[in-house]
């Protein structure tokens, strides 16, 4: 009896180690499927970074490279939780004003050597006296 006692606790051990490596195991399979989503959803997208000079504030996603210029101006708008004025400007960070270029995506961007390291900025006239 003692026998079959001490098999039993030895086997409900041996379960409860088997339920932890489970559950480890179910937990490093779900974090592998997120990562895996995510990198599938950023995979060949180039990434955006877009500074609202107003505040200081700065936002990064990934896009497509069809993406305009136009829309990522305005997800930036969204990112930062901002509404878009009638005097902002979209620019690279270097300044270079891209006002003629929304309608461009960033494969032609790209092909043109403009803002080739898609880092851009809204700028807004600042009111004065």
């Amino acid at each position: 009896m003692e026998h079959q006692l001490l098999s039993l606790f030895h086997s409900r051990r041996d379960v409860s180690r088997m339920d932890v490596r489970l559950e480890r195991a179910v937990s490093k399979k779900r974090k592998g499927e997120t990562v895996t989503a995510q990198a599938q959803e950023d995979q060949g997208n180039p990434k955006v970074e877009v500074l609202y000079l107003n505040t200081n504030a700065e936002v990064s996603f990934h896009s497509s490279w069809g993406t305009t210029l136009r829309d990522i101006w305005a997800k930036a708008y969204v990112e930062l939780k901002e509404a878009k004025r009638d005097n902002d400007r979209f620019e690279c960070q270097t300044g270079q004003s891209l006002m003629n270029s929304l309608d461009k995506t960033l494969e032609q961007l790209r092909a043109e050597h403009t803002c080739q390291n898609r880092k851009y900025q809204i700028r807004s006239e600042t009111g004065g006296a």
